[in-house]
């Protein structure tokens, strides 16, 4: 009802599902809200849509497949979006949201991924790989992970690091003569600045 799988059905896809991460090709709804417990909290409060996904595994072809989904109130993704979903292999109708530990950390490895193509670095795939190997059931090494992301994201790694555009030589020039004046910097101390500026210019 309301695109909530049976309990049998979510016990199953659980235990046997194959894990997956899917893009929201088309999504509505949205009309009618579930609240459970009190209704001042969002978290108390899911949302069934209709959903298309295309499926991606990490093994096999991609598919396509049109259901109902419920989605927390406060999780409901875009379009172009994605989710973790756990599917019967057999019968790809047959899907649910994934929201277990290791779902997530899957979908965060493959959007880490996405973020490292879009902006063209590779580098950060060592963070991804930690994140990965955590979803397949492997411990998360939160150290690895820190001592990676301190790499990447440390101030002066681009494309972090705030680059401001050189100064123009005139303008260096000019508050070069405004010190001069200003009785700061000697006839040759002046000399010796301004054949410096003009040398890099």
């Amino acid at each position: 009802m309301f695109g909530r799988q049976s309990k049998k059905t979510r016990e199953r896809l659980e235990a046997d599902g194959v894990r997956a991460t899917a893009t929201v090709l088309e999504i509505s709804g949205g009309h009618v809200s579930i609240t459970t417990g009190n209704p001042q909290l969002a978290a108390n409060t899911e949302v069934p849509m209709k959903v298309r996904l295309r499926v991606e595994p990490t093994e096999g072809e991609a598919f396509e497949v049109k259901t109902r989904l419920v989605f927390p109130q406060l999780g409901i993704p875009r379009r172009g979006g994605t989710i973790a979903v756990l599917y019967d292999p057999d019968d790809h109708d047959e899907l649910i949201l994934d929201g277990t530990l290791s779902g997530g950390l899957a979908l965060a490895a493959d959007q880490i991924r996405d973020r490292a193509a879009s902006d063209e670095r590779p580098e950060l795939g060592s963070i991804a790989d930690l994140v990965e190997g955590a979803a397949g059931g492997g411990t998360l090494d939160i150290e690895a992970l820190q001592r990676q992301i301190r790499k990447q994201f440390a101030p002066g790694t681009a494309p972090f690091a705030a680059s401001s555009p050189p100064e123009d030589p005139v303008d260096k020039l000019a508050k070069l003569a405004d010190l001069k004046d200003r009785g700061l910097l000697t006839d040759a101390e002046f000399d010796a600045q301004k054949a410096r500026i003009l040398g890099e210019s």
